[in-house]
């Protein structure tokens, strides 16, 4: 058994300080602290010159604690956390229940040990005073990182008629250069010259903060950063927002996150639940009583739709995107994932040129070669989201491929990169194209799916019907009947999550 123990977060001019202590030793954290620093002048019309961490209550540094640290703790279970204050009734047990959800998809997908509760909140202190509300407005605080997601969403923002104020948040971690590369920053000068938005930068150690192989007492080898770096991103959104006055926060989750299955009879969520619409709702409850909005804008639509609409209705900046993680520092892509792939293709099937994002086709077709798509092959009840994810992901890969004929391949890679051939790497790519062709061909992907109109439910009422008009004017819609039990599970994970806090505002 780990016993953590949280200590009160802090405040020291821009700097607000989280630490805590493990007993014994978990092989968690490099540090058992972390630091978030808030930019000095926002320069945002209407509000402060500078950014007044004073304004926070402590009731609220106390829930950004747990937010940034909650999803940690299945990592290193079974875990009694030590909480020095008295949290409103019934959110010590949402917030258990929250972290139930992560462990059975851990469980579900890693292969962890011990489906049962194996994490217990002890309050042990002052009630802690409620959270005075911001006012409601349309303000809007979004998270910004220069790829397709938040790209589109800022666009759609700025579409509906609402400017929002976009941050970045900065925590370098050693294993990717994604966040120290010259081109980030040339993005956010870029995207900040185009549309007259201020972008803030928040910067943090949180995310180099963990060990590789981290959880072997409990059987898996995950790093945390995948469930975890976005509570990070939400934290620092929720902090700025409170601060400035700003109710409604946005940070994107598209459709493929949405995805569940049911094993065993537990709701079974993607592995990146960490901003998943159950995620988003479910901290949205917490956070109620501080007058905050939690949603994103794009949880109706696929990837392969987010791509097309940055690169035909929002093509002003599709030049700007920036979407490799896996990208070295004096690069735009690596060229070498997949993910490099899926964006390439679609753009390219989408008419337009990818080269613009840093797409090096005779590089990223050689490095592919052996690309086959997947198909489903587990039974109905033993599919994991992620199976799902990768076999929808791989069959529009095929449809896009399908679409770019190896002459308009060819003319692309005589026009972008005509050295190529005198290295014979042009000639080589063109070689294997077709073989490539042949597979997505062979897949026989049919028709891609429509946007999720059922998911509009999820999106903050604010924008909801705005953006459906949106989306109706440009995508089919998908029917209801594929996606209604996933709807089902959602809404069952969000209110078993909630029902505590629900309990206590009704009594």
């Amino acid at each position: 058994m780990n016993i953590i123990t949280l200590k009160k977060p802090e405040i020291d001019g821009r700097n607000a300080t989280f630490r805590w202590s493990v007993v014994p030793e978990a092989g968690l954290n490099v540090r058992q602290h972390f630091t978030l620093t808030f930019p000095e002048s926002p320069e945002f019309p209407g509000f402060p010159e500078f950014m007044d961490l004073g304004k926070v209550p402590e009731s609220l540094w106390w829930r950004i604690a747990l937010i940034c640290l909650h999803s940690q703790w299945p990592l290193i279970r079974p875990c009694r956390v030590m909480l020095p204050v008295r949290l409103m009734p019934g959110e010590a047990e949402a917030w258990t229940r929250l972290i139930e959800t992560e462990i059975v998809s851990l469980e579900a997908h890693f292969g962890s040990k011990g489906m049962s509760r194996r994490i217990e909140i002890i309050e042990d202190g002052p009630e802690l005073p409620p959270i005075s509300p911001i006012a409601e407005s349309e303000s809007c605080v979004m998270a910004f990182s220069g790829g397709k997601d938040s790209m589109v969403q800022m666009a759609l923002l700025d579409e509906i008629g609402i400017r929002p104020l976009l941050v970045t948040i900065t925590s370098h971690i050693p294993w990717a250069h994604d966040q120290i590369t010259r081109r980030r920053f040339e993005v956010f000068d870029e995207v900040k010259r185009r549309t007259g938005l201020t972008l803030l930068e928040v910067t943090s150690d949180y995310r180099d903060n963990f060990k590789p192989h981290i959880a072997p007492s409990i059987g898996i080898d995950v790093p945390a950063n995948p469930i975890t770096d976005t509570l990070l991103y939400f934290a620092s959104l929720l902090i700025i927002g409170y601060v400035l006055g700003i109710p409604h926060i946005v940070l994107a989750s598209e459709a493929e996150i949405q995805n569940t299955t049911l094993i065993d009879g537990e709701v079974v969520q993607y592995p990146d639940y960490m901003y998943s619409v159950v995620t988003q709702a479910s901290l949205e409850a917490i956070m109620k009583p501080a007058g905050i909005h939690y949603t994103s804008l794009i949880s109706p639509l696929h990837r392969y739709q987010l791509q097309t609409m940055l690169w035909t209705r929002y093509a002003k900046l599709s030049d700007l995107q920036y979407s490799c993680y896996m990208v070295k520092p004096n690069q735009m892509m690596c060229n070498k994932c997949v993910k490099c792939m899926v964006l390439a293709f679609r753009t390219m099937a989408a008419g337009g040129e990818a080269s613009k994002m840093g797409a090096n086709w005779p590089k990223l077709i050689l490095s592919m070669w052996n690309w086959k798509p997947k198909t489903l092959k587990a039974a109905e009840g033993e599919r994991l989201p992620v199976d799902i994810h990768f076999v929808e992901l791989d069959a529009q890969i095929a449809r896009d491929i399908e679409q770019v004929s190896w002459e308009q391949m060819a003319r692309t890679i005589m026009r972008e990169s005509p050295l190529s051939f005198l290295s014979g790497r042009g000639f080589l790519a063109l070689l294997i194209y077709p073989l490539l062709r042949r597979r997505a061909i062979a897949r026989n992907a049919g028709k891609p799916p429509g946007y999720k109109p059922g998911y509009l439910k999820f999106v903050d009422p604010l924008f909801r019907e705005r953006l459906g008009k949106i989306f109706a004017e440009i995508w089919e819609p998908e029917k209801l009947e594929n996606y209604e039990e996933n709807i089902e599970r959602m809404d069952t994970l969000i209110n078993r999550i909630t029902e505590p806090l629900k309990k206590h505002e009704d009594a």
